[in-house]
């Protein structure tokens, strides 16, 4: 979808969830036309429990309207986009008859990010960009690490038979073959007992921040042990002395679009933490 049929598809959807009269393009319309309209597109969402609405309008400043990615997810029983409108923005999250679908035009606040997070198995077709996937690994890279010694390389698969391979060298990765891509976290063999607590703990930061920062562009992660390691290295051309730690698949979550979570099943804060003394 071009970009003008995605204007044209947020302006008949944002006329459509409204219920306006009006017919201008979204980025014609006043800061004062656009909060009648989200106050119009809640009450239409909640006289009609199949279709839920959430419109969120925020004031940014320009550049960073500007600098801000565009990550778009649509369904083509549902079209939805997104379009500035000066230093405001509009989003559109529907959800009709279980099918998620969401428009998102800004980085998330890392809070946020942190609290959205979640595994996920299950991904649409829709590819990630490639300045997505390039900020994923930059996160992973940043990771700290003992003594700085960096023990990480990644291999990032978007080949979808190659991902269906890759996705045999554990007994729980099969959502890898699902995925948009994957990114293969190599790792040194270890020499010894202390090397190879240091190399797991640094891997998982790693990861964690990977994790997150897909989490930020709306992008859904899950991660997988690695066994078969005589398989890996056949996908992916392993060189001596190293060996695949974990695979992460990467794509938009097929369920529903990453939000917060409210609902945590986690221990108890007052559980788990303790101060001065267990």
């Amino acid at each position: 979808m071009g970009a003008g049929a995605v204007r044209s598809a947020h302006a008949r959807e944002v006329n459509t969830v409204a219920n306006s009269r009006v017919r201008a393009r979204p980025q014609d319309l006043s800061k004062r036309r656009l909060l009648q309209i989200t106050r119009q597109a809640r009450h239409t969402a909640a006289k009609d429990r199949t279709f839920k609405t959430a419109v969120r309008i925020r004031e940014r400043p320009a550049e960073h309207v500007a600098a801000a990615p565009r990550h778009l997810l649509w369904s083509s029983r549902t079209p939805v986009g997104h379009r500035d409108v000066g230093t405001i923005q509009i989003c559109l999250i529907c959800c009709r008859h279980g099918d998620a679908v969401e428009a998102q035009n800004e980085v998330m606040e890392t809070w946020d990010a942190l609290r959205a997070r979640r595994n996920v198995r299950k991904f649409t077709a829709q590819p990630v960009p490639e300045d997505a996937l390039d900020r994923i690994l930059e996160a992973g890279r940043r990771s700290p690490s003992a003594s700085n010694w960096q023990p990480w390389d990644f291999v990032l698969v978007t080949d979808r038979p190659q991902l269906v391979e890759l996705a045999k060298v554990w007994q729980g990765a099969g959502h890898v073959a699902g995925a948009a891509a994957a990114i293969s976290i190599v790792a040194p063999v270890p020499k010894d007992d202390r090397q190879s607590a240091l190399l797991q703990f640094d891997l998982g930061q790693a990861t964690y921040a990977m994790t997150v920062a897909a989490a930020d562009l709306g992008v859904g992660t899950g991660h997988a042990a690695a066994a078969d390691q005589e398989q890996a290295r056949a996908v992916l051309g392993l060189p001596q002395g190293r060996f695949l730690a974990y695979v992460l698949s990467v794509g938009y979550p097929a369920d529903r679009p990453l939000a917060v979570i409210d609902r945590l099943n986690r221990r108890p804060f007052d559980e788990v933490v303790h101060r001065g003394r267990w």
